[in-house]
Order: structure tokens, then sequence, then C-alpha cells
């Protein structure tokens, strides 16, 4: 996509094949397994219920458009090689960046339940390595080749802080759950940082792995500490208690200390990237509109799709 228009025109059919054609096919493709596998347990149900939407969400759209720009299909992604200091300093972002993230969580689950968890935890069940694939591999992979690859990069000619900002929005909505926007934007944002920065995309990809990877391992590392009953004891009252002040006021401290060193931290990776000598700084280009048709139809349908979730589900 090579001007902020393609974009939102491809955000807008990308949030359409999710809500209609995924949907069906989602239907069909549960009402399936059921009837060939009725003796199939919840975390294989989950799983193969997340592959499906992960290769009809994201990877036909992706192979789509990779054949429609098969002749500058590496121009448009980029793609260079990340230095160890790079990967270094991708890596304790990612760690620094999880406190964050679980505190922005905690702060929007006061006015919207978190419906992902039970989903998260049955997916889990399955076995490691199953588990650390859907939940890690799978989306670092589908999830940044979209958004920091073909979005963030047809987003450039409003400038860095243009296109690091509406990609991490079109990232936020692509969640479909208003729990989850919040931290997905926040993320997003980083995540097209990176990139920015390194001219890579496996910048992106690491960073995205290293967070959903730590999150999977902390989990089977407390399972394998603890009975899967306990676990998910504790996981309730850790969401019951998650609302209460005293807990928020923690987990504040917790991000805010977090906070101070993640924002060290990029600042340390910017200035390294800065000093390399194939860094070029992206001026922004006049005569490109941020909001037109397309990115309103975009936006129109994601609030369709989360009142309909909300009002009838």
């Amino acid at each position: 996509m090579e001007t902020p228009k393609s974009v939102n025109r491809f955000m807008f059919w990308f949030f359409l094949w999710f809500v209609l054609p995924v949907q069906i096919l989602m239907a069909i493709g549960a009402a399936g397994l059921v009837y060939f596998c009725r003796e199939l347990s919840d975390s294989f149900y989950m799983v193969n219920i997340m592959i499906l939407q992960d290769l009809l969400l994201m990877l036909i759209p992706i192979l789509f458009y990779g054949y429609l720009k098969r002749d500058c299909l590496y121009e448009i992604l980029p793609l260079k090689k990340l230095t160890g200091w790079n990967i270094c300093y991708i890596i304790f972002i990612g760690f620094l960046m999880i406190p964050v993230m679980s505190f922005i969580s905690v702060v929007t689950s006061l006015f919207y339940p978190n419906d992902t968890a039970d989903i998260t935890e049955t997916i889990l069940t399955a076995s490691p390595v199953v588990g650390f694939i859907v939940m890690a591999v799978s989306p670092a992979l589908f999830e940044e080749t979209i958004f920091r690859g073909f979005v963030f990069g047809g987003l450039k000619k409003f400038g860095a802080a243009g296109a690091v900002v509406l990609s991490a929005f079109y990232f936020g909505l692509f969640h479909m759950d208003l729990y989850q926007i919040p931290y997905a934007m926040f993320a997003g944002c980083i995540m097209a940082l990176v990139v920015y920065y390194t001219g890579s995309l496996f910048a992106s990809m690491l960073l995205h792995l290293v967070i959903n990877g730590t999150q999977v391992i902390a989990y089977y590392c407390a399972v394998s500490a603890a009975s899967s009953a306990q676990i998910s004891e504790e996981l309730a009252e850790a969401e019951e208690t998650a609302a209460a002040m005293s807990d928020i006021i923690g987990y504040g401290i917790t991000a805010v200390i977090f906070g101070v060193l993640l924002f060290l931290m990029i600042k340390g990776f910017i200035r390294y990237n800065k000093k390399r000598y194939d860094f070029e700084p992206i001026e922004p280009e006049k005569g490109h509109r941020l909001i037109d048709g397309w990115f309103l139809g975009a936006v129109v349908i994601c609030i369709l799709y989360l009142t309909a979730c909300e009002l009838f589900l």
C-alpha cells in the first residue's frame, strides 16, 4: 500500500471480511468440529478455532495482497537484518512493556469485563508447544505482517508520528474487544516505533513474540508449580480484585516504575539507531488525508460489530 488512502481502503475491506465472511466460515468450521469430533476437548476445540481464524482472517488477506504486489513486495515490507544490539534492546523493551500493559488492562476492567481470559486459559491447557505457537508465534507473524508491514508502511507519507498513531489505532480496532483495545493501541505504538527506527519488520515480530511468549511461559510455569484448579481459582480471584482501588494503586506504582525504565530504554534504542549510517527520518508529504470515507467506513464497521456483540452475545 503506497498511500494512506490505499491503507484505509484495505482496512475497510479487511474489517468487512472479518465481520461477514470470516464469521460465517468460522461458524461452519465450529459446527464441523463439533459434528466430526464429538469427543473433542475444550482446548482442542479452541485451538482449532484460533488456527482457523488466523488462516481465514489474516493469512488470506496477506497472500492476496502479496500476490497483487508480488513485483514490489520486498520494497513494501521493511526486512532489514537486526543487529545484536537491537535484538537486546527489543527484548528488554518487551519485558518492560508488560507491567505497563497490565496496568492499562486493570484500569480497562473497571469499565469492561475481560471476556478473553477463559478462552486464553482453555487454549493454554493444550500442550505447551501448541499453546506457544497459537498464542505467541502466530500473532507475531500474521499481525505484524499486516499492521507493521502493509499498514504502517503505507501510512509513512503522513510522517512518522502519524503512521505510528494511526497504525496503532487500526491495531487496537482489529481486536474487536473494548477490553483489549487500549493496551493493544499502546503496544501498537511501540511496535511501530521499533520498525521505524530499525527499518525491519523482524523488530516488531520479535517484540510481539517476547510479550506474548513471556505471558505464555509464565502461565505454564505457574501451572507446573500448582494444580490447574488452583491456577483457575487464583486467576478468578485476580479478576475479582482487579477493580479494587488498592490493586489499581499497586499496579499503577509498578507501571510508573517500569514505565520510566521503558522510556529510558526506548530513548537509548532511538539514540543507538539514529547513529547508524542507514537511518533516514521520514518526512511527511502534503496532499494526503488522514480521515476519508474508507477510514470512516472501517471505524463504523468496528463500532457496529462491537455493538452487536454487546447486545446479542
